[in-house]
């Protein structure tokens, strides 16, 4: 399994890029999270709120999600970070279905 990090404008950025991927099936989930950030831009030290998406996939799907994001994102240069993970084997199987199977037509809840 693979969670992605990808820092978002704001929270309807965030929402948009995360219907996109989940409406390709190419995450299983997203959340979205408020956060201070700060960095160097253009020779300026910036202090922004930004919106982290954090999102469930496998790493299969990982090239096709970057093509996506950086389509899809208003940044010059969008931030995705991934990582491996492992998650209880409930979970694991949940993810793996709803974005290798997930355009059958059949509802899916993991709660």
């Amino acid at each position: 399994m693979l969670l992605l990090s990808i820092p978002c404008k704001d929270k309807d950025e965030a929402k948009d890029i995360a219907k996109l991927l989940l409406g390709k099936r190419l995450i299983a989930c997203a959340h979205i999270h408020l956060v201070e950030s700060f960095y160097h831009w253009e020779g300026e030290l910036q202090d922004d709120n930004e919106f982290i998406l954090m999102c469930e996939t496998i790493e299969k799907h990982y090239p096709t999600i970057q093509k996506v994001v950086e389509t899809a994102h208003s940044y010059d240069i969008p931030c995705i970070l991934r990582w491996g993970a492992e998650a209880n084997p409930l979970f694991q199987r949940w993810v793996e279905k709803e974005v290798r199977h997930g355009k059958d037509g059949r509802k899916s809840k993991r709660r």
